[in-house]
């Protein structure tokens, strides 16, 4: 729990994936569902799998919103340093409309 805190993407994953498993084992013993040891390996690898996918995927995603917010503010302060409010509504007179 201590290194998913820290933000290891590995240890969330695996503390996500073993809480699962937790909650299944004991839902599988209220309603009398047998399974094999090797049948929750599995499911449990495959849940990993599946959260490390999906982790890495939001990780790109949130990536992409960074850069476009750098190249805004890149942009806004350009803009800034050139005098131009980049907020501001055209004035419909000084731009011949």
């Amino acid at each position: 729990m201590y290194r998913c805190f820290k933000g290891n993407k590995q240890a969330f994953s695996l503390v996500l994936a073993l809480g699962s498993e937790s909650l299944e084992r004991r839902f599988d013993v209220a309603f009398g569902i047998t399974r094999t040891e090797e049948e929750r390996q599995e499911q449990l690898t495959s849940r990993i799998q599946q959260l490390e996918r999906d982790l890495t995927q939001l990780g790109e995603d949130f990536a992409l919103d960074d850069q476009i917010k750098r190249e805004r503010d890149y942009f806004e302060r350009l803009l800034r340093e050139n005098s131009i409010d980049p907020w501001a509504l055209p004035n419909s007179e000084e731009e011949g409309y």
